[in-house]
């Protein structure tokens, strides 16, 4: 017991750590919740769980506003002007940066405008970064 508890403690104690159980509990809390409220005879449980999710959610999208610094200094860290061995790999890897730059950018832009810091409706973004 000691050691799973320890394990846990060392789990959450680190950004990643933190992040996976944050995203597991968000997303476990989702799909009992779905499952519960869209019965015949919808559950308090199930609502409740389906907005335990909905603040996780958030929880996770303030985090990611601050990791900025981390991914662009991962994105300068790779090697854009020497491909790897597989070409393809390389290209793969550098659509992907430039994806996950572009999303972090727009994360920015829809919480900034749900927050009402900017002038722009954050529905549209916040599909945009969805679907």
């Amino acid at each position: 017991m000691q050691n799973s508890v320890e394990s846990l403690v060392n789990m959450l104690e680190s950004y990643r750590g933190r992040d996976k159980v944050i995203r597991t509990l968000c997303y476990g809390s989702q799909l009992v919740g779905g499952v519960l409220a869209s019965k015949n005879t919808p559950s308090s449980l199930g609502k409740s769980l389906l907005l335990f999710s909905a603040q996780l959610s958030q929880c996770r999208t303030t985090l990611r506003l601050f990791d900025d610094l981390s991914m662009l200094a991962y994105s300068t860290s790779y090697r854009l002007g020497a491909p790897e061995e597989d070409s393809l790999v390389w290209w793969m890897s550098v659509l992907t940066i430039v994806a996950d730059q572009l999303y972090y950018s727009c994360v920015h832009v829809a919480w900034a405008a749900g927050a009402e810091r900017i002038k722009t409706k954050s529905d549209k973004w916040w599909v945009l970064i969805f679907n």
